[in-house]
């Protein structure tokens, strides 16, 4: 598995239909979502707090209200033009003693916009990111930015939306040895 990091949304093609960008450290991966999800994910990652919950502010109270604990999420295959991904979830008892873990498939838009709310570590396979992902560099280049804007885009991300960009050891170990939050 490939830990990525969320580099915001763009506009790839034709109007209307907006791309999440995931980024590793050599690779870029471009997966077209809905304008709702798109606009949720958005809302999360510049922290903009609604008087009323969106539904993946509310799926987010449910897991809290069950106990229940996103652990990670990852994309895991590409069929047809399509990605899929599951989550990873943790159930504790009252003693903080994990109870059920569970794999549930979702889209990945979906499974992205829960996983910007709780802070979750995102995966996506290697044969994924083989297939459909493209090279950073000429991403980058294709889109005209050099590496001072890239640089600063990055900075961005740390400073203003809390992203991490620093090479962790913990980025190359297995999603399984994510330590409970408790």
């Amino acid at each position: 598995m490939v830990p990525v990091k969320i580099r915001g949304l763009i506009q790839v093609s034709e109007p209307g239909s907006p791309s999440i960008v995931l980024t590793s450290s050599d690779d870029v991966l471009l997966i077209s979502i809905g304008i709702a999800e798109a606009t949720s994910i958005q809302l999360a990652l510049e922290k903009h707090k609604l008087p009323r919950p969106l539904a993946h502010d509310l799926i987010v109270n449910i897991l809290s209200g069950l106990n229940t604990v996103l652990r990670s999420v990852t994309v895991y295959k590409i069929e047809d033009a399509t990605f899929y991904a599951y989550l990873r979830l943790e159930q504790f008892n009252d003693q903080e003693e994990v109870i059920q873990e569970l794999r549930i498939d979702a889209r990945p838009s979906d499974a992205i916009a829960l996983s910007v709310r709780t802070q979750c570590p995102i995966y996506v396979a290697e044969e994924v990111m083989k297939e459909a992902g493209l090279k950073a560099e000429l991403f980058y280049r294709e889109l005209g930015l050099d590496q001072e804007t890239v640089d600063e885009i990055e900075e961005y991300y740390r400073q203003e939306l809390g992203g991490d960009d620093e090479d962790d050891e913990d980025d190359d170990e297995e999603e399984d040895d994510i330590p409970p939050p408790f």
